[in-house]
């Protein structure tokens, strides 16, 4: 399920979808995507000016007509992308309000562009955007424009940043612009259509450059590569850590067991019972352990915050690791307690008398 998205979307998405990086050609006014479209197994195909976790995004200041202006370094600021009118279905963002963009939105009509729920929350909190206009902030006379449409949030910068506001505009109502990534939503497996595709992209034009084609899992892979990688060394380390801190338990509550076996010679020697005098050496040395995992856990809580930059969509205090390793370090410390005690009420009590 790709994160930057809708939590509904559909998990099989980033398995049918891809995108190649396209040099953009338009002299037949986007037909080219009409046909690739239309080619079997393929869903939807749509073009955007930065593919998603490229980090080639780019940002605009724009101006909401009706309100007071600000100053040009003090107006507010979204994510730009020029999209054409069947991305939004290639990469399954969902539209909440308004509409999409349509063919009748090129060049001569007038200014339209559709915005994210981010954006709309933001400076639109208690209303409908739709209808209303914005100035953005294009060239040297800027560009006014209708918002037509609301969609849901999406993550082009990085998984694990929060969405950012953005603005959307139609590529048929600019001129040549310089690059553009295609994305496909196949029904299939969508390597398998890679030929087909670059070959309906040369049928334009035989020189086009088509690169890095890979799958949207593939994308969301190559994005978490280091942090995937940061997460391993942490991972490792920490379960280093939790062996040791096993062995050295085992190892203390054993030898302190372990040292009480006179005591427990003379306890069986008055004629105490040696499963009471058992119960009570494991309730001691399980005492022992319940305090130092509670000290543990207040430490442990007070430093998750120094984590939260290596974790995605897992909360630092995640409660099953907190349960899972409190369970293995108070079963360590059972055992600690029982294994030695058992031995030592198992000893002929003037053995254990004499045991120093």
């Amino acid at each position: 399920m790709p994160p930057w998205h809708d939590r509904t979307m559909p998990k099989t998405l980033a398995a049918q979808a891809f995108s190649l990086a396209i040099e953009y050609y338009r002299e037949d006014d986007g037909r080219w995507l009409a046909d690739i479209a239309a080619l079997p197994g393929v869903t939807a195909a749509g073009a955007v000016n930065a593919s998603p976790i490229s980090g080639g995004y780019m940002t605009k200041r724009f101006q909401p007509e009706g309100r007071p202006s600000a100053r040009a370094e003090k107006s507010p600021e979204a994510e730009f992308e020029i999209i054409s009118q069947g991305y939004f279905r290639a990469m399954g963002v969902k539209l909440l309000r308004g509409r999409y963009f349509t063919d009748h939105d090129r060049q001569g009509a007038a200014g339209v562009a559709i915005i994210s729920q981010a954006l709309a929350r933001r400076y639109w909190p208690n209303e409908d955007p739709v209808g209303r206009r914005i100035h953005v902030d294009w060239g040297g006379g800027g560009l006014a424009a209708e918002i037509v449409g609301v969609v849901s949030d999406t993550r082009d910068i990085a998984l694990a940043a929060a969405p950012r506001p953005q603005l959307y505009l139609s590529y048929l109502q600019f001129e040549n612009y310089g690059y553009m990534a295609l994305a496909v939503r196949t029904s299939s497996n969508p390597l398998e259509l890679a030929h087909p595709i670059e070959g309906q992209v040369w049928t334009v034009d035989k020189d086009q450059p088509v690169a890095d084609v890979m799958t949207l899992e593939g994308v969301l892979s190559k994005s978490v590569a280091e942090p995937r990688f940061r997460t391993l060394l942490l991972g490792i380390f920490a379960s280093l850590a939790l062996c040791l801190a096993l062995v050295g338990i085992y190892g203390v509550m054993s030898y302190a067991v372990t040292q009480r076996t006179h005591e427990i010679g003379i306890r069986m020697a008055l004629g105490a019972e040696r499963g009471n005098v058992l119960k009570l050496v494991v309730r001691q040395g399980l005492t022992l352990t319940l305090m130092g995992l509670g000290a543990g856990l207040l430490v442990a809580l007070a430093l998750t915050r120094f984590l939260v930059g290596f974790l995605y969509d897992v909360r630092a205090t995640d409660p099953a690791t907190f349960v899972a390793a409190s369970l293995a370090l108070a079963a360590t410390g059972l055992m600690a307690s029982y294994i030695p005690a058992r031995r030592a009420t198992k000893v002929d009590p003037m053995v254990a008398l004499r045991y120093e």
